[in-house]
């Protein structure tokens, strides 16, 4: 019987792990994201020369305004991912397989973000 507890909690000890490796991945990969929009602006800046005589700065002011939104949501994602690897931590259990999919699909979706911001 003590073996079969100790077992299980073996299993909560590395689901926890897996759960944190999970989150720390998908944080590092949201910083990775929020340094790369937070350089746009400058590369902007920077290729000023190429930049077709037609653009206005009505145009930089939107783009600006883009860019600033994408971050707001990343920082936001952030929040939330700090949030539940708290309350993973406060012992409520999370399955595998669910933070997997979850990570997938913020992985998908950051990589969306990123290629919507290519036209720049």
């Amino acid at each position: 019987h003590n073996n079969v507890r100790s077992h299980h909690r073996q299993e909560v000890i590395q689901t926890s792990e897996s759960v944190i490796t999970m989150k720390s991945f998908q944080l590092s990969f949201a910083l990775f994201l929020i340094s790369a929009l937070a350089g746009l602006p400058s590369c902007l800046a920077e290729s000023g020369a190429r930049r077709p005589p037609k653009r206005s700065e009505k145009d930089d002011v939107e783009l600006m305004e883009i860019i600033k939104g994408r971050h707001a949501s990343i920082l936001e994602r952030l929040k939330n991912i700090n949030k539940s690897i708290e309350d993973h931590q406060s012992g409520s259990r999370l399955m595998k397989d669910d933070m997997k999919d979850r990570a997938k699909q913020d992985v998908e979706k950051y990589t969306q973000m990123i290629n919507d911001l290519d036209f720049l």
